[in-house]
């Protein structure tokens, strides 16, 4: 066994189903360029880690860098090489035990994403916002089904509006109760997610400090398009979500504001009052009169002969009526517009970010309202940038290909010698 100090060391670092990867042994062609640059007396070593794709296996991995590093005999000159989110195990050893990191002189990542988390402005606002409006939905399908129940259980249930009046008090009275518990306890509900928060401060890669890296991307390289394009995806969710924080945080304001003076309380309690009377309407003409499209473009033109109430019988004050009519609508329209459009974007980006997220990490709905997530192209820090190109010559691949699952661009000579060189320049 040969115990001769090495020269320097280079450890390669594979990426997410990738353990065992062929560009990480020791006849693959990136390998034997290291040697022909470093000497026989480096040491080239990979580490392997489970590959699994997830933020805990990559901190785990993170752990299992530091302590090979701190294992090493001081005074070493070290150089990483990563491939995929091998480089976001790297990130997270450099982030939490930067002091393993004293002899590393050179880093590289090839097709690494960097995952940024942030808490998202205005969240407890969204979040009251979001069970408002769920709240509203609720209360129109709760009371269609039960005005539904109690006419196929008592023929004589239309002779008399209290029946459904009924209804609509106890739905209201449960709502408002269920509002104000929430309320009282809203405390409870936001250390809920002091937990999200700090999980997403830890999945953070951006903020790892990585001095002298290389970070080689590629135009050829497919998951780097695809995050790309998610990165796009979750830049106009996070736009979409924190402009709806911003809206309920200064109707909040406002409500509050409102509450400071007996007229203010009182103008409240009446809006809140006919908005709940008006928005049984629909689930209520719902239950009685069916769901038919035909329905509801007769209900909501007001020149249709069908319609009787608020309809005078003779001239002008039937045109009157029927404008009146109309004027209400169109308020009352865009507030159900505007109420069922917030809850439709809400769950539509809430779902989307909660679907990525899990995917790469956990699935918490917590997270994906408490936090706003990117992927950035860099972390912070000292870096050069390559662009790698776009090769697919297959007879350059089969011969060069250096066991980038996903990424073939990156088994390009060009792409090794640079790494290659890179490594020399600062280790030598």
């Amino acid at each position: 066994m040969n115990n001769t100090k090495p020269s320097s060391v280079v450890f390669l670092v594979h990426g997410t189903f990738a353990k065992g990867a062929s560009w990480t042994k020791s006849d693959s062609q990136l390998v034997i360029a290291l040697k022909d640059k470093l000497g026989i007396t480096a040491s080239i070593r990979p580490i392997a880690w489970s590959g699994r794709n997830s933020f805990g296996a990559r901190q785990a991995a993170g752990t299992q860098i530091v302590e090979t590093l701190n294992a090493l005999e001081p005074g070493i000159p070290v150089a990483l090489i990563s491939h995929s989110h091998g480089g976001s195990a790297i990130a997270y050893a450099a982030k939490t035990h930067p002091s393993a990191f004293r002899d590393v002189r050179s880093i590289v990542c090839l097709a690494t994403p960097f995952f940024g988390f942030s808490i998202r402005p205005g969240y407890q606002s969204l979040l009251f916002g979001l069970i408002a409006g769920m709240t509203f939905v609720a209360f129109q399908l709760f009371f269609a089904i039960a005005v539904t129940c109690a006419r196929a259980s008592n023929s004589r249930f239309d002779d008399t509006p209290w029946g459904a009046a009924a209804i609509g008090v106890v739905l209201v009275a449960a709502a408002i109760s269920s509002a104000y518990y929430l309320w009282k306890r809203r405390e409870s509900l936001y250390s809920l997610f002091e937990h999200a928060v700090e999980r997403a401060a830890i999945w953070d890669t951006t903020g790892a400090p990585l001095e002298n890296a290389l970070f080689v991307r590629s135009m050829g390289d497919e998951v780097g398009l695809g995050l790309g394009t998610l990165q796009l995806a979750a830049s106009m969710l996070n736009r979409l979500l924190n402009a709806l924080a911003i809206l309920m945080s200064r109707v909040k304001d406002k409500i509050d504001s409102w509450r400071r003076s007996p007229l203010g309380k009182f103008g409240l309690a009446s809006f809140a009052f006919m908005f709940v009377v008006v928005s049984a309407m629909p689930a209520m003409f719902a239950a009685n009169f069916g769901f038919a499209p035909h329905f509801w473009l007769d209900l909501l033109n007001p020149w249709n002969t069908g319609i009787t109430f608020l309809e005078p019988q003779y001239g002008v004050w039937d045109h009157l009526a029927r404008i009146t009519y109309a004027l209400v609508l169109l308020p009352l329209g865009f507030a159900y517009f505007v109420v069922l459009a917030f809850v439709v974007l809400t769950f539509m980006a809430l779902f989307f970010s909660w679907l990525v997220v899990g995917a790469f990490g956990s699935f918490s709905l917590r997270l994906a309202i408490a936090t706003e997530w990117a992927v950035e192209p860099i972390p912070e820090g000292r870096y050069i940038f390559y662009n790698a190109g776009w090769n697919r010559d297959p007879a350059m691949l089969a011969r060069d290909r250096t066991g980038l699952r996903h990424s073939e661009p990156y088994s390009s000579p060009s792409v090794i010698d640079y790494v290659a060189n890179y490594i020399f320049a600062r280790v030598k």
